[in-house]
């Protein structure tokens, strides 16, 4: 047996110090050289191979975990052995992958403890494919996207497919299969999610292949909770991954740069951007070669190699983002690169090989479908809350009594407007009553009149008089009618206003948002960012607002996009021309600097939050902006959305000073729940409860030993 030989050979190298630096490089090499001489069969290489080499780089530089790269790979290349190219589960395979992992489940090289619970959970895995035959027909029920170009992005980058390969059936139950085999830990501020995220995939995985199902074959996730149906859309995003993790160059050694050129993230990055020089001569010519005490994380690193090789400068990006664009309705149109200018086309180089760079870096360590499905959870938290609407009210001000919002421009408007018609019913009225007055005279002339020519032409003239005071009483009534229209105008747009926000807008969890700038050393922040749906139902359409621009944009492709639908509304029938001059206001309102400006006045005022002068200036200061905040979500919300509960699950809280109050809760709490729950428990340490407290969420496991012996007696806690 392998596993036999490799103990041999490391036990032969225990005389070695366990000081001397090159005791574990000559562990590897030993290994290395029982694996070469050992495996015959590509399944055995897959599940049995240490990586010596790519770990070695990896554990060198540090910056990326070797034990997830291992986890991620291997996942990957299993899924992709274990279905052929027609989809098909390859079940005499999986049989012997399962043989395999029971008998070499636990690794003796260094930091490989790190390994033991991804295998436990690989295995799990394959042994539900094997022991319930609805994992297999559950898995050849998921097909490839129709024309979600989100979903196809997320498999290739899952399965590391060349950009031209055309995503089959086969790739896409590939790319759910190693996203189910990935151990999935938590690596921005999304333990809201991650925590139930991590108890569905490991303990109800058919879940999870149905989730997989509905977000590969329509692109959302769907639940519907009392008739009401709540969906959020596939997160385009699957994190930083460790982009962020900070490090300080003089950490590295003596030689820093080509340590940091050979870590395989970097290297990957660079490939995925077209750079085929040496990464190291590259960090050398990089600003930041000029202090070696430098506090560096991966991306700055990529950035400032990709700036180097495209020569171009920060400013020169900036500048290019920042470039006048034309369009129509606020929908820009990029211009061809074929007509850029030198700097332009290099900063347009800069942006899509650092965008490809990033990607590649992740994914050497992250499964790209398994952290968007993640972040697609998260999303759960706030639709069901309703939470867009009520930032789109608060940020938009359609209480009439926020001065430069929209509601206050709406009363102020229509209450020009209704004057005018007053003035216009006054006007009316007046001239009533001095035809009226004029009728009645003629009509006592009529009843005078001496012969026969006096009387027809008294009674022409009166018939006159009458049309004419009959058309003045009909435009009154109308002004009349105009008038009251207008008056019920405002309530009537402010709350069609506030019902189309939730088809046109959304809130999505945004893994990538770095609105605000965080402590080097702190969690990777996240939060919640608008969405605009363009009235649309495909979820391959909606785009992310990031930006100030973006966000008045959206603001006015909503109002000239429900016009039309307005417009048609019996409300508006007799104030059409009255309707239209007020679109036009709002628009050229909202893309005034003073709108904007307001709106981050009014959030601060609607969450009780302290107030910024020139907010426009701070941005990176600002945790909660009109189109996104930075926060987490609420584990209840999720979960019972998911679940498609009304109510938020059962809880049991209680306030704890010390270590010794959290672990006496814990067991009272296990104690208190139904006997056929604990048995469960009982039969699987494995099996979880969520849990959090007001700074994070994640996971009890009451069924291991040591905690099961203190809830499973009756002493006194």
């Amino acid at each position: 047996m392998v596993a036999t030989n490799r103990i041999k050979e490391v036990v032969g190298s225990i005389s070695a110090s366990l000081e001397d630096p090159l005791f574990y490089q000559t562990v590897h090499q030993k290994i290395a050289a029982a694996e070469e001489s050992s495996f015959t069969e590509p399944l055995a290489k897959l599940i049995l191979s240490e990586f010596v080499e790519s770990c070695h780089d990896l554990d060198r530089t540090q910056i990326q975990d070797s034990w997830s790269w291992r986890n991620v790979s291997q996942a990957r290349e299993l899924a992709t052995f274990l279905i052929d190219d027609k989809g098909t589960l390859r079940k005499a395979q999986l049989i012997d992958a399962i043989h395999l992992l029971e008998a070499n489940l636990y690794s003796l090289g260094p930091d490989r403890h790190h390994d033991a619970v991804r295998q436990r959970h690989l295995l799990a895995i394959l042994r539900f494919f094997h022991e319930d035959p609805k994992f297999g027909s559950t898995l050849k029920r998921i097909s490839r996207p129709d024309g979600n170009l989100i979903a196809e992005k997320l498999i290739r980058e899952t399965l590391f497919l060349p950009e031209k390969e055309r995503v089959t059936d086969a790739h896409a139950r590939r790319a759910t299969l190693s996203a189910l085999l990935t151990y999935l830990r938590q690596n921005v501020g999304s333990c809201f999610a991650t925590a139930p995220a991590i108890l569905i995939q490991s303990e109800q995985p058919l879940q999870f292949l149905a989730d997989m199902g509905q977000l590969l074959g329509l692109g959302r996730l769907t639940r519907v909770v009392e008739g009401d149906e709540y969906a959020v859309p596939l997160s385009a995003s699957w994190g930083v991954g460790d982009l962020y993790r900070p490090f300080f160059l003089h950490s590295l050694g003596n030689h820093p740069w080509k340590v940091l050129a050979a870590s395989p993230g970097i290297k990957a990055a660079l490939k995925a951007a077209g750079i085929k020089e040496e990464g190291e001569t590259l960090l050398k010519a990089t600003e930041l070669s000029e202090d070696p005490f430098a506090l560096l994380n991966p991306e700055l690193v990529i950035r400032s190699i990709l700036l180097t090789f495209f020569k171009v400068t920060g400013e020169d990006v900036e500048n290019y983002k920042a470039r006048p664009k034309e369009g129509v309705f606020g929908e820009f149109v990029a211009a061809h690169p074929q007509g850029l200018s030198g700097k332009a086309q290099g900063a347009l180089s800069f942006i899509q090989g650092y965008e490809r760079a990033k990607e590649a870096f992740k994914a050497i360590t992250d499964n790209a479908l398994l952290k968007s499905w993640e972040f697609t959870l998260a999303s759960l938290s706030e639709s069901k809350a309703d939470f867009a609407r009520w930032n789109l009210s608060s940020s938009l001000g359609l209480n009439p009594e926020e001065p430069d919002g929209i509601g206050h421009l709406l009363h102020e408007k229509i209450q020009e407007k209704v004057e005018r018609v007053n003035e216009e019913i006054e006007d009316y009225s007046s001239r009533y009553d001095q035809l009226f007055a004029g009728a009645k005279y003629l009509e006592g002339r009529v009843q005078r009149a001496s012969t026969e020519s006096e009387l027809g032409w008294l009674r022409a003239d009166y018939q006159l008089r009458k049309m004419e005071l009959n058309r003045v009483l009909s435009e009154r009534d109308d002004a009349y009618e105009k008038g009251r229209k207008l008056a019920n105008l405002f309530p009537f747009l402010i709350e069609f206003y506030a019902t189309k926000f939730k088809e046109y807008f959304q809130e999505v969890y945004d893994a990538e948002m770095r609105d605000v700038s965080p402590n080097p050393y702190d969690d990777t922040p996240a939060g919640f960012r608008l969405l605009y749906k363009h009235g649309r139902t495909s979820t391959a359409l909606w785009t992310m607002v990031t930006s100030a621009i973006e966000y008045i944009q959206s603001l006015t492709s909503f109002f000239i996009a429900t016009e039309a639908e307005l417009s048609h509304a019996h409300e508006v029938e007799t104030v059409q021309a009255e309707f239209t001059d007020l679109i036009t206001a709002i628009i050229t309102h909202v893309k005034r600097p003073e709108f904007l400006e307001s709106s981050f006045h009014r959030m601060a005022r609607a969450y009780k939050e302290p107030m910024i002068e020139n907010p426009l200036e701070h941005l990176d200061k600002i945790q909660r902006k009109p189109w996104s905040h930075t926060s987490g979500g609420t584990m209840q919300t999720l979960v019972s959305c998911y679940y498609g509960r009304t109510q938020d699950p059962k809880e049991s809280s209680r306030w704890v000073e010390n270590e010794t109050e959290l672990l006496a809760f814990f067991l009272d709490t296990i104690r208190e729940l139904p006997l056929s729950v604990q048995n469960q428990f009982r039969e699987s340490r494995d099996k979880s409860l969520l849990t959090f407290s007001p700074t994070h969420a994640f996971l009890c496991k009451p069924g291991w030993k040591k905690l099961q012996k203190g809830w499973d007696n009756d002493l006194y806690t």
